[in-house]
């Protein structure tokens, strides 16, 4: 993986990191992203991740730092509670 470093609860991407879309909200359930999307990628899944919330009580932080941006979009992880419920039918 790219390297990072974190402040105050948002790990940023010194460089964006490519990764599939569904991998990567798969590996990192109920914290928030921020991604751009490169048009000229073929594969159309993949996404470039600038920043992501170290843990779900940082969500609120990251989506302010999404307001400043007019680069990026912002996705919402999807909640433990959700993926739990899945995984039991």
């Amino acid at each position: 993986m790219s390297e990072t470093y974190e402040k105050d609860g948002i790990i940023y991407f010194k460089e964006p990191f490519r990764a599939d879309f569904w991998e990567w909200i798969d590996e990192h359930i109920g914290v928030d992203t921020m991604f751009i999307k490169n048009p000229v990628e073929l594969e159309e899944d993949i996404i470039y991740v600038v920043v992501y919330a170290k843990d779900k009580g940082n969500n609120a932080k990251l989506s302010e730092i999404n307001r400043s941006r007019q680069d990026t979009t912002l996705v919402r992880g999807i909640p433990e509670e959700e993926v739990c419920s899945i995984d039991s039918i």
